[in-house]
């Protein structure tokens, strides 16, 4: 474990959660319901634009619903 220990301001944790989410909310309004949010599957740049990986069990709301009509 590092020595050196980081420390965000209430502003930047703030602004991350809020990164995540509207990633989240992106996602979910195309149809991608992700299954696996944890802190594992987000990588956070320089840039704090966080970013959500790790997409494999995540079920597409479109496809199901195709899926259901032709039946």
């Amino acid at each position: 474990m590092s020595k050196y220990k980081a420390t965000m301001s209430l502003s930047t944790k703030l602004f991350l959660a809020h990164s995540i989410a509207m990633g989240i909310r992106y996602c979910h309004f195309y149809g991608i319901i992700h299954m696996d949010i944890k802190p594992a599957n987000i990588l956070i740049p320089k840039s704090l634009l966080a970013k959500i990986t790790d997409f494999g069990e995540s079920i597409n709301l479109n496809n199901v619903q195709f899926a259901q009509q032709v039946k």
